[in-house]
């Protein structure tokens, strides 16, 4: 049973070289405050009061998820808080929490939107809790809760049945044998929206009907999860979760993972920079990274074998229908040059990766590629290496025959 779903994490790029970014939709906890006018003025700051303070609330225990006390399990502190450790009565989001903001059915794929304010990779994971997790949950309990469902990823292939190697849609990347609740962050620009010079809010995907909600500054990914059959609860709690990767890595399944890819054909590189080159660059319980927590109070209805349907009495067959004919093909955008999403150095146009080509509305111009948040290459795209044949090697020649004279001689 599948029914599309939106759920949407919109991020807020502010100074300092921070990557931002909250759970939308369903709206989080710290969404539903801001939208009240209640007090909270960063909902994007779920960050634990950053790595340091994890880090230091961790006692020498890595990863966070191990180490209960070491932040608040809704993002606590939040960036600009206190970042002493405070009790869970005294937590923001402990205290802070709302009726389901929406209701799903058990075995439902549903498609996640994630927005980030700075490309700063990583992954991201969502858990589920069967019950509300406030200041009656101890952090040990409410995480157990939570880990009792990770969620996994739909099967792109099934999902979608026409993924590419190194295909634009970040959702096509293969799942992780290891993690397949990981959904890594591709390469800026692939399948997001960026405020480019002609943004306009009204150029957002309408979800939900909520037509320009989404800030210009946002990078949206999209993604598709499964809601686990077994899953029924009249009040849960969705916890949004994200490791970057751009200081260390989380584990290092990350090289694990990105190898395997790399070997179907994937460019590796673009994805995380440590894997393939320096895969011993893991975080550790003294060099954390930066992590982010979001909760979100949800249902999720009973799921359940759906009945057959009724077959339908068998109709005549329709009269034959005259040959439909050939539409004229439309026009196509004439001149060269294309959009540039993803170079490999500074030779932007030379080392692109990456691009979208004059047969799609962002290649279609330079204004049009400035506006989608590329750069334009007035030039025809980079051929993309082809591969040298594997080298021959030469038969040995084989051994001539023993003469009768020379077995006589050797038997003397």
């Amino acid at each position: 049973m599948k029914s599309p779903m939106f759920f949407l994490i919109v991020a807020t790029m502010i100074g300092g070289g921070h990557a931002h970014a909250y759970l939308y939709e369903p709206q989080s906890r710290n969404i539903v405050r801001n939208k009240n006018n209640d007090g909270e003025y960063c909902p994007h700051c779920g960050q634990g009061g950053g790595p340091k303070n994890v880090g230091s609330r961790a006692g020498g225990v890595y990863p966070s998820v191990l180490a209960v006390n070491s932040h608040g399990l809704c993002g606590d502190p939040f960036q600009g808080q206190s970042p002493t450790e405070p009790t869970v009565e005294q937590e923001t989001y402990m205290q802070y929490t709302t009726e389901p903001q929406r209701t799903y059915t058990g075995g439902d794929v549903v498609e996640f939107v994630i927005g980030v304010g700075t490309h700063h990779k990583g992954h991201f994971e969502f858990r589920l809790c069967e019950q509300k997790i406030d200041t009656s949950t101890s952090r040990e309990d409410g995480q157990a809760c939570l880990n009792e469902h990770v969620l996994e990823r739909a099967d792109p292939d099934v999902e979608y049945g026409n993924c590419v190697v190194n295909d634009e849609r970040g959702d096509c990347q293969p799942l992780d044998p290891k993690h397949p609740g990981r959904w890594h962050m591709p390469p800026p620009n692939q399948m997001v929206q960026v405020a480019g010079e002609h943004w306009s809010d009204d150029l957002k995907r309408d979800i939900s009907g909520d037509l320009g909600s989404l800030p210009a500054s946002g990078q949206v990914f999209y993604m598709r999860y499964k809601i686990p059959a077994s899953v029924s609860c009249a009040h849960c709690t969705l916890q949004w979760y994200w490791a970057t990767g751009n200081s260390c890595m989380y584990d290092t399944d990350y090289s694990t993972y990105f190898k395997m890819i790399a070997a179907m054909g994937w460019n590796s590189a673009a994805w995380s920079g440590f894997a393939l080159t320096n895969p011993d660059k893991i975080c550790t319980s003294s060099s954390y990274g930066e992590e982010f927590w979001n909760c979100a109070d949800i249902a999720v209805l009973p799921g359940g074998p759906t009945p057959p349907p009724t077959p339908a009495p068998p109709t005549p067959a329709p009269p034959p229908t005259p040959p439909t004919p050939v539409p004229t093909p439309e026009p196509t955008a004439s001149g060269a040059g294309f959009c540039c999403w993803w170079p490999n150095s500074g030779d932007i146009c030379g080392s692109c990766t990456s691009w979208t080509d004059n047969s799609e509305w962002c290649g279609e111009s330079e204004s049009k590629c400035v506006g989608c948040g590329g750069d334009w290459c007035g030039a025809d795209p980079p051929a993309l290496p082809t591969p040298a044949p594997p080298p021959t090697t030469a038969p040995e020649p084989e051994a001539e025959p023993e003469t009768e004279s020379q077995s006589e001689t050797e038997s003397e």
